[in-house]
C-alpha cells in the first residue's frame, strides 16, 4: 500500500483524512487543523508552489460568493454558520497551493487510504445492522438507514459509487500485486451490495449503469474468466435475494419509477402520502419559481426564509414543517448565490476536464458524473459530509498531473 512512498506528516495526515471521511466525520475538521498546521510550518521555511491550479482557486472564488452573500443577507446568524460550515472550501485548496510536501504525496496512497476507509466501514455497518437483526429479527435491519451508521444513507452511497470507481482502477494499475487485485475485487462486491442495502435511488441508477461496463472489463476482457463470472453470478444472485427479501428496497424502487412519470400538477401538496419524489418535485417547482423572481440570489441567510414562504404559498405543509432546503445542489446555489453562483458551482465541476491529462481526465469524468448525479436530488454542499468530501476528493484529483496516476489506463 505505501510502496514508494516518502513518509511526511502531510502524506500520514492526508491518508489518515481520507481514511476516516467515511468512517468518522467528528475526525475530518481535526485532520484538516493538523494539515493547516504543517502548511504554515512549510510556509515558514518558504516551501510552497511556484504555480497555482487555476481549478483550487474556483473552490477559493467559490467560498469568496459567501462571503459576499453574507455582507447583503438580513440573516446573518445563518449567513455567518454558512461561512463556518464551508470553511473547507477555502482552507484545503490553500493548503493545497502552499503546502509543497502535498505535491510529493502520490495520488495512489490517498486513494488506497479512501477505499480502505470505506471498506472498514462497510463491515462495521454490517456487524451493526446485524445487531439489530437479531433483536428483530427483520431483514430491513440490513436496508437503508439501518445500515448506514456513520453518515445519511445518499452521503454514504456516494462514498461507495467513488470508492468502487476508485477499486476499479487500482485493479487496472500495472503495480498492483495479484493478492490487491483480488482484495479491491472484493471490495467492488461489498461496496456493490452495500449500495444495493441504502436503497438511495440515484446511486442504485448510477451501479446500474456501471454494472454492464463492469461485466465487459471482468469476464470479457480478463482472462480469468471462469472466475470472474462465478463472481458476477454470486453478485447477481445476491442483488435479488435483497430485493426479494427487503420491503423497503422493494417499496423505494417502485416509488422512484412511477413518481419519475408523474406529472408535477398531477401531486397534491396537501396529502398526507406524498412520497419523497413527489416532494422533491414539489420543492424543484418552488425553488424555480424563486430563481425566476430574483435571479441574483436570495444569500445564504436568507433562502431558507424565502424557501419557507414559498411553501406556504403552495400550500406544501410537510415541507414548511419541516424546513427543507431545494433538495437539488444546482437549485440550492442559485437561489442561494445567484446565476454567478451556478456558473461558479459549474466551472468547478468541468472545469478540470479542459486541464487534466488523458489517464487523470478519464478518472475525474467519472468522479464528475457521480458527483452530478448526487447534486441533482440532494443539497449535498450544505452539510459537512459532504463538503468535506467534495473539496478533498476534488482538491486531490484536479492536482493529480503532477501526481502518480498515469499508471492508471481506462478499459
Amino acid at each position: 500500500m505505501l510502496n514508494n512512498i516518502k513518509y511526511s506528516s502531510t502524506s500520514i495526515i492526508l491518508s489518515l483524512l481520507c481514511f476516516s471521511l467515511p468512517l468518522f466525520k467528528f475526525l475530518a475538521p481535526l485532520f484538516i487543523i493538523l494539515l493547516c498546521v504543517d502548511t504554515l510550518f512549510n510556509l515558514a521555511k518558504k516551501d510552497f508552489f511556484t504555480a497555482t491550479n487555476k481549478s483550487l482557486l474556483l473552490l477559493i472564488m467559490f467560498y469568496l460568493l459567501t462571503i459576499i452573500s453574507y455582507f447583503f443577507a438580513y440573516n446573518k446568524s445563518i449567513a455567518g454558520f454558512e461561512l463556518e460550515v464551508k470553511l473547507s472550501f477555502l482552507i484545503l485548496p490553500l493548503c493545497f497551493i502552499f503546502n509543497n510536501k502535498i505535491k510529493k504525496v502520490t495520488i495512489v496512497l490517498l486513494l488506497k487510504s479512501f477505499v480502505f476507509g470505506c471498506l472498514v466501514s462497510s463491515l462495521l455497518c454490517l456487524v451493526h445492522s446485524s445487531k439489530i437483526y437479531f433483536s428483530t429479527h427483520l431483514f430491513d435491519s440490513f436496508t437503508y438507514d439501518n445500515i448506514s451508521f456513520f453518515h445519511h444513507s445518499s452521503y454514504f452511497a456516494m462514498y461507495l459509487q467513488v470508492a468502487l470507481l476508485v477499486s476499479h482502477y487500482l485493479i487496472k494499475s500495472t503495480s498492483t500485486t495479484s493478492l490487491f487485485r483480488a482484495v479491491y475485487s472484493f471490495c467492488i462486491i461489498i461496496f456493490a451490495v452495500i449500495i444495493i442495502l441504502l436503497a438511495a435511488k440515484i446511486s442504485i441508477l448510477l451501479l446500474a449503469i456501471y454494472i454492464p461496463y463492469g461485466l465487459y472489463v471482468l469476464v470479457l476482457k480478463n482472462n480469468k474468466w471462469f472466475v470472474n463470472a462465478l463472481v458476477v453470478v454470486f453478485f447477481l444472485t445476491t442483488t435479488l435475494f435483497i430485493f426479494n427479501k427487503s420491503a423497503v428496497l422493494q417499496l423505494r424502487i417502485r416509488e422512484g419509477v412511477s413518481n419519475a412519470l408523474i406529472p408535477v400538477t398531477s401531486i397534491n401538496a396537501k396529502s398526507p402520502d406524498v412520497s419523497s419524489s413527489q416532494m422533491r418535485k414539489l420543492i424543484w417547482q418552488d425553488a424555480i419559481t424563486l430563481i425566476k423572481q430574483k435571479p441574483l440570489g436570495y444569500t445564504t441567510g436568507d433562502v431558507d426564509s424565502a424557501l419557507v414562504i414559498q411553501y406556504i404559498k403552495t400550500e406544501n405543509a410537510l415541507a414548511t414543517q419541516k424546513h427543507l432546503n431545494a433538495h437539488n445542489q444546482f437549485l440550492q446555489t442559485t437561489l442561494a448565490l445567484g446565476i454567478v453562483g451556478l456558473l461558479t458551482l459549474l466551472s468547478l465541476l468541468y472545469y478540470p476536464l479542459f486541464k487534466l491529462n488523458k489517464e487523470a481526465w478519464f478518472f475525474y469524468l467519472f468522479f464528475s458524473l457521480i458527483i452530478t448525479f448526487n447534486f441533482l436530488t440532494e443539497s449535498m454542499l450544505q452539510t459537512q459530509s459532504g463538503i468535506v468530501f467534495f473539496v478533498l476528493s476534488y482538491c486531490i484529483l484536479v492536482s493529480s498531473n503532477t501526481k502518480t496516476i498515469t499508471q492508471y489506463k481506462m478499459e
